[in-house]
């Protein structure tokens, strides 16, 4: 999780699972399925998630911590597509106490075993560290619906004693997986090595969940200060590890690096992140065909304002994942998403100043060129064909005012190879390095590529060509104009259409 990672970390001891009655979650009460993309709940703060697969549904547990609450839950969701959603409650509860372990339920990740799912957690609690005692331990849960889930109190893991970590030191965000290597299943954690400065990603091996034997820190390890929120999984023949960095580094974002064999030699690909700066704690989930990617798009601060710093938790982005040509991974708005919207139209552009036709489509003939589309929808999504100039940018407008200014631009840069969101002259965010609202792309003047934005009130995601995607916040959308523009000539608009009312 990423609120108590600057708070001093605990050791507490090793014990063994006991399949106990005590601590169940009461029944899970269902609310009426709603339809929306990048889901946010009704109430309360929806952070780091922990998604897995369950007989034909999707599960997404995330930390929630609602108004009045000393600490935070794991509540859950569950989707078949990425575009309904049904809240179940809460799946492991708080303790509300103050001298409780787990007064916080962490980050962690969920592994079927036999017909029952182990969810590995972190308890926390920071008044521990307040008082020089151990604030962070991997706790355990199991459920055999995927609902209701009973703590097992006598179950607790923590690196102490073991020559490779530090102690007081970091214990927590547990993610389990199958580690064909080994023949036995393995647990990464986010820890504190004892050989260089920094968390690393520790490892623990275990042939059923119950006995762990403790080995040095993941072969990943070591190249960032941080490792929160683990992931791993194969696609190919590679294996590909996920995770989230805080300090020390560009942006609060989620990287990934790669690899022949879990031993390495782990290298990190010419773009390692997943997102920009803003997607953290991000997390995948497989059906065995398709994985997809689920993490969280950051509220501002203030709720009215898009200069403003980024917050902890707000809406749920879900990606489709694959593997490019080159090895790298791509994400994509998932095609259940992008038919949610309803029926395609295309927009009728007409005659613009500094346009001329060519062929079905348009050319921008002269520099500062736009082109006016009409008003969107508060849920949208747009879908622009375009070619890529000679030189310069060009791009979409979102959001504008009446006279097609203080705008969101979605820029494609063949200069600087670069996918970008901006406001034109105005702010967006405060901590521009941090908040990376940019990816790296492959483009080529005379390509041709397509521009997809993605609008549910508030926030917004652009892909391009399917393979890089870009997700921001946009609160203040004036009039709610729309448009496209290009900043030299040689632009080629092939054709745009909308779905949505």
């Amino acid at each position: 999780m990423t609120t108590y990672h600057r708070l001093l970390h605990a050791v507490t001891a090793l014990f063994v699972v006991q399949m106990s009655s005590l601590a169940t979650s009461a029944p899970p009460v269902p609310e009426p399925s709603r339809t929306a993309f990048l889901h946010q709940p009704e109430t309360g703060v929806l952070a780091d998630v922990i998604p897995f697969y369950w007989k034909g549904e999707y599960h997404v547990l995330y930390l929630q911590l609602k108004p009045g609450q000393k600490g935070f839950d794991w509540a859950q969701i569950i989707t078949r597509d990425f575009v309904s959603y049904r809240y179940t409650g809460i799946g492991v509860a708080h303790t509300d106490a103050i001298d409780a372990v787990d007064l916080n339920i962490a980050t962690g990740s969920v592994i079927e075993k036999d017909g029952v799912l182990y969810a590995f957690y972190c308890g926390q609690n920071p008044a521990f560290a307040e008082r020089k005692k151990p604030d962070q331990v991997i706790l355990l849960a199991v459920s055999r619906d995927g609902l209701r889930w009973t703590k097992q109190p006598e179950f607790r893991f923590s690196p102490e004693g073991n020559p490779h970590y530090r102690y007081p030191g970091s214990c927590r965000d547990p993610f389990l997986f199958w580690n064909p290597e080994r023949n036995e299943y393995g647990m990464l954690f986010c820890a504190t090595p004892a050989r260089f400065h920094g968390d690393a990603a520790g490892y623990a091996g275990s042939p059923d969940l119950v006995h762990w034997r403790l080995d040095e820190p993941f072969a990943a390890s070591g190249r960032f200060f941080g490792y929160e929120c683990p992931d791993l999984f194969r696609l190919r023949d590679r294996w590909y590890f996920l995770f989230s960095t805080y300090d020390h580094n560009p942006g609060w974002a989620t990287r990934y690096m790669t690899a022949r064999t879990l031993q390495g030699p782990w290298e990190s690909p010419r773009d390692d992140f997943l997102d920009g700066g803003s997607l953290y704690a991000a997390k995948s989930v497989s059906d065995g065909h398709r994985r997809f990617l689920c993490g969280t798009l950051p509220d501002r601060k203030d709720k009215k304002r898009d200069d403003a710093d980024n917050g902890w938790g707000g809406r749920l982005v879900a990606y489709e994942m694959a593997v490019a040509t080159d090895g790298q991974l791509a994400v994509r708005i998932p095609a259940e998403v992008e038919e949610s919207f309803g029926e395609s139209k295309t927009l009728a552009l007409g005659s613009n100043p500094g346009w001329e036709k060519s062929g079905s489509g348009l050319r921008s003939a002269a520099p500062g060129a736009k082109v006016y589309a009409g008003r969107l929808p508060e849920r949208c999504l747009l879908t622009a064909r375009l070619t890529v100039p000679p030189t310069g940018r060009a791009g979409l407008w979102l959001g504008g005012d009446a006279r097609n200014e203080q705008a969101f631009r979605l820029v494609v840069d063949v200069g600087t190879q670069r996918l970008s969101w901006d406001r034109g002259s105005l702010p967006l965010g405060t901590n521009p390095e941090r908040e990376r609202s940019y990816r790296p792309v492959k483009i080529q003047p005379g390509d041709h590529i397509t521009l997809k934005v993605a609008l549910d009130h508030d926030a917004a995601v652009a892909c391009l060509d399917d393979v890089v995607c870009l997700a921001t916040r946009m609160y203040d959308r004036r009039d709610n104009t729309c448009g496209l523009w290009s900043d030299t000539a040689g632009t080629g608009i092939n054709s745009v259409q909308l779905r949505g009312r």
